[in-house]
């Protein structure tokens, strides 16, 4: 299978964030966000950086120190 002509399993800098269903419960919106940045061993100031970004883009400013609750938590 190819995306844009590369193999599927060739490194893209692809991420995929899941709904509530897979969220994980103990961390802050903020910190599922940038999960998948810090176990790639970015460093924490380029983690804020795009997780800042991402919330500004996703207009969820008022959310990000929230955790999880369940379904539509947000």
């Amino acid at each position: 299978m190819l995306i844009n002509g590369t193999g599927v399993t060739a490194k893209r800098g692809l991420a995929m964030v899941f709904q509530s269903y897979a969220l994980y419960p103990h961390m802050s919106v903020r910190e599922n966000v940038g999960f998948g940045l810090k176990t790639a061993g970015k460093p924490k100031a380029a983690i804020d950086a795009a997780v800042n970004g991402a919330s500004k883009a996703l207009q969820l400013d008022d959310y990000m120190d929230r955790r999880p609750t369940g379904r539509n938590a947000l």
